[in-house]
């Protein structure tokens, strides 16, 4: 266009474009038209508003999270590929077919990763130790789903066959401790750690937990670094980082369960999953939400048994300032994962839009845990988090319903644990639990105790089943005859407790709340649960046994007055 041209529009009010999505419309400025978002809106994170009924709704992130998600529906609708398992039975090779398309996809939970996808199908077809100890984990997930219950005893006898026939073929790798030799181990360890948490073998689980993390040492995939926590070594390849991370989970996991009381702290992380400045402005997949997560959450743990160890030390204990200022900086983290995670918020369905609702409750978790970490020496600091449990349970219970909704109500016998449902990552029972057990509000432990009894399965070392008994234990020891004088807040029934929405009662005391709370699930399989504790009734503060479980029997006998109590309150049913 020559000059002339141009002198001659100037001054002329320029015609209205009609095409283009709505966000360039309102911005003025000319779209390029780009299906389904246009890349003027998505080059600058903008929510690219469409044309029409068409496109848009999407910024550059919220697209990568679509494209993926749309790979992955490909992928799931793809036939599946027969794997040639050489010199196998046809018993091996259904139990083969179940891990890949039942056991793989479900164990991980909200956490998927390689080691499941890629290098666990891998190490099968490659090394037969890895196959038998994948063919024991196929075979007990297969024996507990519902429909299978006249076959458990089959499925068992072959986990037991095929679980032999991993240990013998791992003696040879024992024995050459070499690199290659050891990567075998751990990843037969792993899987060992899945079928013992299936089983309810949970001291087993965890001496293979430690047998494992004690080999990544001794390879030095790991090293403790200035901070107490313990991170993969630098320049490790992609198995070995897989390797790492499938063990970080289970040690996140166990931490958690053993967070309400002093003990030996045991912090394992990927060096990338570290909270840095440079952290992203947003997430592109949940699982690199979690990674971001978990450093936090690593974090909050050591804050906590550094104060629990000092105040044991110091009965005068005094919050330093270098806690607080931990404390300050672990807040900022977490006030900017949440303000990060909100590019997750999308149109999600099934499995994906319950990872998120998780993801988002653990963050609640998080910061109850946090704001509480500094004061070990009073329970009544929970009671400054009555909002926040409130809006935990609001979180859960929604999980809840999305859960139903997806999968629809189920009848689960009293002898069978629901396999279709059970992971072995962290899920909700370990916030339920906690709820139950630090917030003192009785509605709010009521419905926490409900939603622990509406499912049947496990997730990892938490039992819904055993943890929800434990719970009711926790509640009938603290609250005792304390409400009982009301005779409107409390009363054994068969369903459970019930409780009045009644305002203004009195808070339970100190004296009668319980301290650093343990669970020891004794037994391969578990026969005995045994809780034990510290008593504000106690000047000493010594660690008792409260009370015991027993599985034949049914109920608990409490150590103080070596009374059976049954019933309502506390019978596992």
């Amino acid at each position: 266009m020559d000059g002339s041209s141009l002198c001659a529009r100037q001054g002329k009010k320029a015609k209205k474009v009609k095409s283009g999505c709505r966000t360039c419309k309102i911005r003025k400025v000319k779209c390029d038209e780009g299906r389904p978002i246009c890349s003027k809106c998505s080059s600058t994170g903008r929510i690219c508003g469409g044309y029409g009924i068409w496109g848009g709704g999407e910024t550059i992130f919220s697209q990568q999270q679509r494209l993926a998600s749309e790979r992955e529906v490909r992928m799931a609708s793809r036939p599946p590929v027969v794997v040639f398992l050489p010199r196998s039975s046809l018993e091996e090779r259904n139990g083969f077919e179940w891990f890949k398309c039942k056991t793989a996809p479900k164990l991980p939970g909200s956490f998927q990763s390689k080691f499941w996808s890629t290098l666990l199908h891998q190490a099968s077809l490659a090394k037969p130790p890895v196959l038998q100890a994948v063919l024991a984990l196929s075979a007990i997930h297969r024996g507990g789903h519902i429909g299978n219950q006249f076959c458990t005893v089959d499925y068992e006898e072959a986990a037991l066959r095929h679980y032999g026939r991993a240990i013998k073929g791992l003696q040879p790798h024992f024995t050459d401790k070499s690199k290659s030799s050891c990567r075998i181990a751990l990843i037969a360890c792993a899987v060992f750690i899945n079928l013992e948490l299936l089983r309810g073998h949970f001291q087993t689980a965890n001496t293979h937990l430690e047998n494992g993390i004690r080999i990544l040492q001794d390879m030095q995939l790991i090293s403790e670094q200035a901070d107490g926590v313990f991170r993969d070594t630098p320049g490790l390849g992609s198995t070995d980082t897989w390797i790492v991370e499938i063990f970080a989970r289970f040690q996140l996991q166990s931490e958690i369960f053993r967070c309400g009381y002093e003990h030996e702290l045991l912090l394992l992380e990927l060096t990338e999953w570290s909270v840095s400045d440079a952290a992203p402005t947003a997430f592109t997949s949940l699982k690199q939400a979690w990674e971001a997560l978990t450093p936090l959450l690593n974090q909050i743990l050591r804050l906590v048994s550094l104060a629990r160890q000092q105040a044991h030390r110091q009965p005068d204990f005094q919050i330093s300032e270098q806690m607080l200022q931990t404390q300050y900086r672990i807040q900022k983290g977490l006030a900017s994962w949440r303000r990060t995670s909100e590019f997750l918020k999308r149109e999600m369905f099934g499995d994906e839009k319950r990872a998120f609702h998780l993801l988002i409750a653990y963050h609640t978790l998080a910061n109850i845990m946090l704001d509480t970490a500094l004061d070990p020496n009073t329970e009544l600091i929970y009671d400054t988090q009555t909002t926040k449990f409130q809006e935990l349970m609001r979180q859960l219970t929604e999980l809840h319903d999305e859960s139903l909704e997806h999968a629809g109500p189920k009848t689960v016998p009293n002898y069978q644990m629901d396999m279709e449902r059970s992971v072995t990552d962290i899920g909700w029972v370990a916030m339920l639990y906690y709820t139950v057990t630090k917030c003192r509000v009785p509605a709010v432990r009521a419905e926490a105790i409900k939603l622990l009894e509406s499912r049947f399965h496990r997730e990892g070392m938490w039992d819904s089943k055993v943890m929800a008994c434990v719970a009711r234990k926790v509640v009938d020891l603290e609250e005792a005859d304390f409400y009982k004088d009301t005779g409107k807040l409390r009363r054994p029934t068969q369903d459970g407790l019930e409780h009045t929405l009644e305002e203004n009662l009195p808070p339970l005391p100190n004296s009668h709340r319980l301290r650093e709370v343990e669970v020891i699930l004794s037994g391969a399989p578990m026969d005995t649960i045994m809780l034990f504790g510290k008593s504000q009734h106690d000047e000493f503060e010594n660690r008792v046994l409260f009370s015991e479980y027993h599985m034949q029997s049914g109920c608990w006998i409490d150590s103080s007055i070596d009374s059976r109590v049954s019933g309502g309150y506390v019978e596992m049913v």
